[in-house]
């Protein structure tokens, strides 16, 4: 009988003690950024349309842009390789292909995205320097249902009250948004 209520003062003692330490833990690694996890199912997406909108300085149509795919089993994945340019206040709209149709990327698996700028210079020109005011990217699953959205926007750089998302030049070339 003294045995039994020793085993049982035991295990109220553990679970007296346990349930705040387990609850503080679950509580430090919910508030983690690495494990953070996306609002809703996983979706296999296949695509992406990226939005990419220019503020007061241009992109040159001899620049490209390559925008990748950050995903936290493959790292970075290169969806495109952008020429043309953006003129001023203007945007594009581009409609990417992620790998083949037939393996697809998780959405539960993207962590984000990551854009550069390469400047090819022409006869004359300088390295080419643009306002990156608006940047979208949905991934989708199939012909119209949308699953993954990752996007922020800017006003132009004569607002200040609103920075840009980022001012691309030769000394700063990369952006990037993390989840």
């Amino acid at each position: 009988m003294i045995l039994i209520r020793a085993s049982r003062f035991r295990r109220c003692v553990r679970a007296a003690t346990g349930v705040p330490l387990l609850a503080a833990a679950l509580a430090l690694a919910g508030s983690s950024p690495a494990l953070a996890r996306p609002i809703g199912e996983c979706a296999p997406l296949r695509s992406f349309q990226a939005d990419l909108g220019s503020g007061e300085d241009d992109l040159r149509g001899n620049s490209e842009v390559i925008i990748s795919l950050v995903t936290r089993s493959r790292g970075g994945v290169d969806l495109a390789h952008i020429t043309g340019g953006v003129p001023s206040y203007e945007h594009r709209l581009i409609t990417l292909d992620y790998g083949s149709p037939t393996i697809p990327v998780d959405s539960c698996d993207v962590a984000g995205v990551t854009v550069r700028m390469i400047s090819h210079n022409g006869v004359f020109e300088t390295t080419d320097n643009w306002d990156l005011d608006r940047f979208t990217l949905k991934g989708f699953d199939g012909p119209s249902f949308w699953g993954f959205p990752l996007g922020r926007t800017g006003l132009s750089i004569s607002d200040q009250s609103f920075p840009l998302l980022h001012r691309f030049t030769g000394h700063d070339p990369f952006w990037q948004f993390l989840d």
